[in-house]
């Protein structure tokens, strides 16, 4: 057969007419459907090994009567995994959770390995990565059984200002201690202490009610039932912030030395005269605290016939506070302070 004549020859499309777009976008689209297809299986089946770091938290939360002892704080890891990239970047920086109760026995103390810890949890296996190893390899886990001291009163913490007429509901908590540590627990003293409440801003006679946390005592593994309660109470005396001032500590003799030959044969000497001046911090209503003056306040020793008695060494002189009456402040108690008398040359026998 001839040649087909020209007129029967499909020419190209015009450049930049419509069908040419229309060509060079059936063409393009069938290039990006390949090349994501050759993306997708290639994220498949491809895999690697990477380091990533992961945090993971052993806890009990599933029971209420075990607890972990150790570790109390999250796990920092650092794995080699295998896996798909995907994957491996989806995983990357999780807080992975281990609940202990449900897969380990009571009492149990031993080093666990990472690895084995780490495949028992979903999220590791619905990401089908290998763990190759850990850093740390293992942990030291150990579970305590609770035992629980019922009835243990609270007390009620405030700053600022007293309270009268204080209700708890309810009147006292549940406090489950770790088997292994209940000889931590002096019972025949156990009060637990509320959060600190601030009163500062509270009008005198104000009856207030909060819901506060019971504080938990500072034994391991500790918890309470419930964790907060609610208090019920009337604002009483307003205290003012602490105040400190500088006072010099006076002797106080008997009354007979000024008239006898007392200090004819004695001399009195401070151990270090420079710890006779002293900060004292005096505490109570805040009224009265503004109004206080470093000069009203009297500290003192008391020097009795017994000061004159011959020892080696100083003699510890007990510091005495007293403030104005009908100041409703206190001061806190003072270190001793060292004298001693010493018999004049020439002193008599």
């Amino acid at each position: 057969m001839g040649a087909r004549p020209a007129a029967f020859e499909k020419q190209p499309p015009r450049r930049f007419s419509r069908e040419w777009f229309l060509n060079g976008l059936r063409t393009g689209g069938w290039v990006a459907v390949i090349t994501l297809l050759v993306w997708v299986y290639a994220d498949i089946h491809f895999t690697e090994g990477r380091s990533i770091r992961v945090t993971l938290r052993i806890h009990t939360d599933s029971t209420d009567n075990m607890v972990a002892l150790n570790p109390t704080a999250p796990l920092a890891l650092q794995l080699e995994v295998k896996g798909r990239r995907h994957a491996i970047e989806q995983f990357a920086g999780a807080k992975l959770s281990y609940d202990a109760a449900k897969e380990l026995p009571p009492g149990l103390h031993a080093e666990v390995s990472i690895v084995e810890l780490l495949e028992e949890l979903p999220e590791v296996r619905k990401a089908g990565l290998e763990i190759l190893s850990t850093r740390p390899k293992a942990v030291d886990i150990h579970l305590d059984t609770l035992e629980t001291i019922a009835g243990v009163p609270v007390r009620f913490e405030r700053s600022g200002g007293e309270a009268t007429d204080i209700k708890f509901t309810p009147e006292r908590v549940n406090l489950l201690v770790p088997t292994s540590r209940l000889s931590e627990i002096n019972r025949q003293k156990l009060e637990l202490p509320t959060e600190t409440v601030d009163l500062r801003d509270r009008a005198v006679g104000e009856q207030l009610s909060k819901r506060v946390r019971v504080q938990v005592p500072e034994v391991l593994g500790c918890r309470l039932s419930p964790e907060f309660v609610d208090v019920t109470f009337t604002v009483g005396q307003q205290l003012g912030k602490p105040k400190e001032f500088t006072v010099t500590i006076r002797v106080q003799t008997p009354r007979e030395w000024l008239t006898d030959d007392t200090w004819s044969q004695y001399k009195f000497e401070a151990q270090d005269p420079l710890v006779w001046t002293r900060k004292i911090t005096v505490r109570g209503d805040r009224m009265d605290l503004e109004g206080l003056r470093p000069e009203e306040i009297n500290a003192y020793i008391i020097l009795t016939q017994d000061s004159k008695r011959q020892t080696e060494g100083w003699w510890p002189g007990k510091v005495h506070v007293q403030l104005p009456r009908g100041l409703k402040v206190q001061a806190d108690p003072v270190d001793d302070v060292g004298y001693r008398l010493v018999k004049r040359s020439g002193g008599g026998p």
